[in-house]
C-alpha cells in the first residue's frame, strides 16, 4: 500500500514540475541526517545510532541514485562520506565502495575523509592495489585536519594495511598510534576497532599465548561498561585460550563475544568471527565444527559483497575439510580463496597454497605440491606471523611425507615445533611431536 501511494505521489509530483525539487530537498534532509548520526556516534551509542540509519536505508539509496542521475558531485560526495563507517559496520561493502568511488570520480577531489573510507572499502572488498599510498596520504590529509577522530581512524586503517601485507609489529605501532588519539577524544568506536587490533595482534604476532591473555584481561578490565570493547576480549581471548589447551574456556568465551556482535551491528566482524572458531575447533581436533562455522561466515560475508576476510575464511574452510577427507570440496574452496584473495593479502596468499599443497599431494601431483607448499613457506618466512610460519611448515611436512621423503618432512616438523613452542600454542606442539614421532617411526605410512 505505501509504495502504491508513493508512486502515486510521485506521478502528482511529476505532473506539477515539482518532482525535482522535492527529490534535492529528500536528499538534502538525508545527507543531513548521515552528517549529525556520523558526528554523534564518535562519542555516542554508535548502534543505536546507526540503528537510525538501518531505517532508512531505502531512503538513502534513493537519495544516493538522485545524486548520481543529477551528476551532483557535491551532493553524492556530502553523502557518501558521512555514511562509510556505517557501510563498513554494517556490510555494505559493494554499496560503499561504488557510492565513494563515483563521488571522487565525479567531484575530481581527494578529501581526506571520503579516502579514508574509500580505502576501508577497497580493503574489505579484497583490493589492495595502491592501497597503501592512500592510507598515507589519507593519513597527511588527516594531520592537516588536526582533527583527533580522523586521526585515529587514518592510524586504524593504516595498522590494518601493515597486517594485511604480513607485519603486525607495524600494525602495533600504527593501532597504538590510533588508540592514543581516540582516548583523548573519547572515542568509543575508534578506541575499541583499534583494541580489537591489538588483541588479534596477539593471535598472529609474536606474543606467547599466555602473554596475549594477560593482555586481554588487562583490556578487559579497563573497558569499564563498553560492551563493545568487553565482546572483542572475549573473542580474542578464546583462541589464545585454546593455545593452552582451554577448550571449553575457549568455546564459552568465543560464543559470548560473538553474539555480543552481533548484538552491537557489527555485521562483518561477526561473520568473521569464524576465523576465531576455526582456530578454536581445530586446535581442540574438531573440524567438522570448525567447517560448520566457516559455511555460515562465507555465505554470510558473500551476500555483503566482502572479500578480504571471505578469502581468508575460504582457505581455512579448504583446511578444516582436508582435516576430515573431504578433498575435493576442499580444492573447491582452497581456488575460491586463491580467486578472492588480493596479491598483497599474504594470510590468505599462504593459506590457499598450503591448503591445495596437501590436495596435489594427496592426488600424487607431488611437484605442484611442493612447489606450491614451498612457495607458502617462502612468503609466510617474510611475515612476523609467528603461528603461522609453524602451521605451514607443518603443511609442508605433510606434502614430504606423502612423497615419502621422511628425513626432510622430519626437519620441516621439528621446526615448526619449534615455533609452536615459542609461541606458547601447546596443543600444536603436542601435534607436531607426534607427527615426528610417527616419522621416526618405520612402519609409518
Amino acid at each position: 500500500m505505501l509504495e502504491t501511494i508513493r508512486e502515486f505521489a510521485i506521478d502528482l509530483l511529476a505532473d506539477s514540475s515539482s518532482l525535482a525539487d522535492a527529490r534535492t530537498r529528500h536528499a538534502a534532509y538525508f545527507r543531513s541526517l548521515a552528517e549529525n548520526i556520523d558526528v554523534e556516534s564518535r562519542t555516542g551509542d554508535q548502534a543505536v545510532l546507526f540503528g537510525r540509519l538501518d531505517a532508512e536505508t531505502a531512503n538513502i539509496r534513493t537519495a544516493l541514485e538522485w545524486a548520481r542521475e543529477g551528476k551532483d558531485a557535491e551532493l553524492l560526495l556530502g553523502l557518501a562520506t558521512p555514511l562509510w563507517g556505517f557501510w563498513a559496520t554494517r556490510g555494505y561493502v559493494a554499496e560503499g565502495r561504488s557510492a565513494l568511488e563515483d563521488a571522487l570520480a565525479l567531484s575530481g577531489e581527494r578529501p581526506a575523509r571520503a579516502l579514508l573510507g574509500l580505502c576501508t572499502m577497497r580493503i574489505l572488498s579484497g583490493s589492495t592495489d595502491e592501497v597503501l599510498h592512500d592510507a598515507q596520504e589519507a593519513l597527511e590529509a588527516c594531520k592537516q585536519l588536526d582533527d583527533d577522530y580522523s586521526l585515529a581512524q587514518a592510524w586504524n586503517l593504516l595498522g590494518r594495511v601493515d597486517s594485511v601485507f604480513g607485519s603486525m609489529e607495524r600494525g602495533e605501532r600504527a593501532w597504538r598510534q590510533a588508540l592514543s588519539y581516540a582516548e583523548r577524544g573519547g572515542y568509543a568506536a575508534e578506541k575499541a576497532e583499534s583494541v580489537a587490533w591489538l588483541m588479534i595482534s596477539a593471535i598472529f604476532g609474536p606474543l606467547p599465548a599466555d602473554e596475549g591473555i594477560e593482555l586481554c584481561k588487562r583490556f578487559h578490565e579497563d573497558a569499564g561498561d563498553d560492551t563493545t570493547i568487553r565482546a572483542w576480549c572475549q573473542v580474542e581471548r578464546s583462541v589464545l585460550e585454546a593455545m593452552q589447551g582451554r577448550f571449553d574456556l575457549a568455546r564459552e568465551l568465543l560464543a559470548d563475544g560473538t553474539r555480543a556482535l552481533g548484538e552491537l551491528g557489527l555485521n562483518v566482524y561477526a561473520a568473521n568471527a569464524a576465523q576465531e572458531a576455526f582456530f578454536v575447533e581445530m586446535l581442540a581436533g574438531d573440524p567438522a565444527s570448525a567447517s560448520q562455522r566457516l559455511r555460515e561466515s562465507y555465505v554470510a560475508l558473500e551476500q555483503m559483497g566482502e572479500r578480504s576476510f571471505l578469502s581468508t575464511i575460504a582457505a581455512l574452510l579448504a583446511h578444516a575439510l582436508y582435516a576430515f577427507g573431504e578433498y575435493d570440496e576442499a580444492e573447491v574452496f582452497s581456488r575460491e580463496s586463491k580467486n578472492a584473495a588480493a596479491g598483497d593479502d599474504v594470510f590468505s596468499q599462504v593459506l590457499w597454497r598450503s591448503a591445495l599443497a596437501k590436495i596435489e599431494a594427496r592426488r600424487g601431483e607431488i611437484e605442484r605440491a611442493e612447489q606450491l607448499a614451498r612457495e607458502a613457506v617462502r612468503r609466510v618466512e617474510e611475515t612476523d606471523l609467528l603461528n603461522a610460519q609453524a602451521d605451514t611448515l607443518l603443511d609442508l611436512s605433510e606434502v614430504l611425507r606423502l612423497a615419502g621423503r621422511r628425513d626432510e618432512a622430519r626437519v620441516a616438523v621439528q621446526e615448526a615445533a619449534r615455533r609452536f613452542e615459542q609461541k606458547a600454542n601447546l596443543p600444536s606442539l603436542a601435534r607436531a611431536l607426534e607427527a615426528l614421532n610417527g616419522l621416526a617411526s618405520t612402519t609409518a605410512p
